[in-house]
């Protein structure tokens, strides 16, 4: 979809077309239309030519390949700064790749999935046991939603489960960040962007039905992250890839469970301020305090005269959490 295309969607639209009646007129998907719909502002087009902005960025596009194969479609976005359009960058980026296995004698499947798992610069600390509840779950659970309230970790958790899974699952594990999403009908493009499928658009096909072609026999973990503002989408797409694939997992984070049948539901407890319920025990809640506080105070280090003070903060941000 370019410009132009935006325009007369636009147009049409406001003279009392319906999605499907546009769709049909201009012969193009409703997923493009409702995409379209959703852009306050017209996109950049969509198809790359010679001497566009798109060639500006190649150079880089190609650094951040060399240094990492596996970089996804968002990673490449935020490492370059790129700021058209993510379709536009997509098939850059999908070209790009396609060139590489020829230079060096290699075929490589198509389509590339990308790894997506963001890092973080501070350590895991303190959730082993649930990690390992969380495996045990993924070996028997093909759909499992960590919930709890904003702020607890349930994506930290989700983000190490990932990077310590992924060669459990032979089609590796893929990130999804839904925060950011605020149109629950376009969750479905939001994943296959996500997992960096390049699809062009296919008038009557929908995107769910995409998704599922290319899922349908991978061996793949997906991770849906903060579901909670466009939870029943969220619960129809995962029931729809259950319901249609063999192999694909999914672990989805929300302060609401997904309530379907396949669910697993489970609950992100409050890190514990003591071990073993022994009140003069350093527990894991005022560990990662003190790793934090290091952070910002270099010389900062629990202590018997500051660590009851350390503990009532804690306990105090674990109310504080119940109520957000």
């Amino acid at each position: 979809m370019n410009a132009d295309e935006w325009r007369e969607i636009r147009k049409l639209h406001a003279e009392g077309a319906t999605i499907k009646g546009i769709a049909e007129s201009l012969g193009m998907s409703r997923n493009t239309v409702r995409r379209a719909l959703a852009y306050d502002e017209p996109p950049g087009d969509h198809r790359p030519r010679k001497g566009s902005v798109a060639d500006a960025f190649e150079s880089s596009i190609r650094t951040a390949l060399a240094e990492d194969p596996d970089i996804s479609i968002a990673e490449v976005h935020r490492t370059i700064g790129w700021d058209r359009s993510r379709n536009t960058l997509a098939k850059l980026v999908h070209r790009i790749r396609a060139e590489v296995p020829n230079q060096l004698g290699e075929v490589d499947p198509l389509p590339h999935y990308g790894s997506s798992i963001p890092a973080f610069s501070t350590g895991f600390i303190g959730r082993d046991e649930e990690l390992f509840a969380l495996r045990r779950l993924l070996g028997t659970e093909r759909l499992v939603t960590i919930t709890g309230p904003g702020g607890i970790g349930k994506t930290r958790l989700a983000v190490q489960a990932a990077t310590d899974f992924r060669r459990a699952f032979a089609d590796g594990v893929r990130f999804v960040e839904l925060a950011s999403l605020n149109t629950a009908g376009l969750l479905a493009q939001a994943v296959l962007d996500g997992l960096g499928i390049i699809e062009p658009d296919r008038p009557g096909h929908p995107v769910e039905d995409i998704l599922v072609h290319h899922l349908r026999h991978k061996q793949m973990l997906i991770i849906l992250d903060n579901c909670e503002h466009i939870v029943d989408s969220c619960a129809d797409l995962a029931a729809h890839l259950l319901r249609n694939t063999t192999q694909v997992s999914i672990v989805a984070t929300s302060r609401e469970r997904l309530a379907i049948p396949a669910e697993h539901v489970f609950t992100l407890p409050p890190l514990s301020t003591t071990r073993n319920n022994d009140p003069t025990s350093i527990g894991a809640a005022l560990q990662l305090f003190e790793s934090r506080a290091a952070a910002v105070l270099a010389d900062f280090v629990l202590t018997e005269s500051n660590r009851d003070t350390v503990r009532r903060i804690c306990m105090q941000l674990v109310v504080c959490l119940g109520f957000s």
